[in-house]
């Protein structure tokens, strides 16, 4: 059984109760990101276009769920420096760079 404990700061607690064959029970904790909700990603395109940016869904396959960062001055992707996904962002990878980042 898993039980949601709480989402707060982008990163959500679950906990998941185990029973042994012999009856004891245990659990174990994990922590994942929070998906972030079409406001928080509508906010983040108003920040990047403020700056020269826009946020564009990356699509299918194994950019699903990821953001481009695009400089429309130049029409180019920016670098994200995340390993296997160079050019694209979480939205929380975005917020951050977006963040420390102006043209």
């Amino acid at each position: 059984m898993a039980v949601l404990l709480e989402c707060k700061g982008g990163r959500h607690e679950t906990s998941t109760l185990f029973q042994h064959s012999y009856g004891e029970l245990s659990a174990h904790t994990d922590q994942q990101e929070c998906p972030m909700t079409n406001a928080q990603e509508k906010r983040l395109n108003r920040i990047a276009e403020r700056k020269g940016f826009r946020l564009d869904k990356a699509g299918h396959g194994k950019g699903h769920g990821r953001f481009y960062i695009m400089n429309l001055a130049e029409g180019s992707r920016m670098r994200s420096g995340v390993l296997d996904h160079e050019y694209s962002f979480s939205l929380e990878e975005a917020e951050a760079w977006l963040d420390t980042n102006t043209k």
